[in-house]
């Protein structure tokens, strides 16, 4: 997936931050949780996280791309 950077970001602290959420995802995936209920809301919290992060760096559309897409 391309991603737009918003106008005067730096793109090498952009590239640290996708590095770091795309890191917490693999990782919150590999956790063993207790029960689904606890998996939920690790995964709401990596999501609140990720998106505070990105929300300004990347355009509000890659942002619902990347985090915020709603489940099928």
């Amino acid at each position: 997936m391309l991603i737009t950077p918003r106008p005067g970001t730096d793109r090498q602290n952009l590239l640290d931050t996708l590095r770091t959420v795309h890191t917490a995802a693999f990782n919150e995936r590999g956790v063993g949780h207790s029960s689904a209920y606890r998996q939920l809301l690790d995964y709401l919290e990596w999501g609140v996280r990720s998106a505070q992060l990105l929300r300004n760096q990347v355009s509000a559309e890659d942002l619902t791309a990347l985090v915020l897409t709603k489940p099928l």
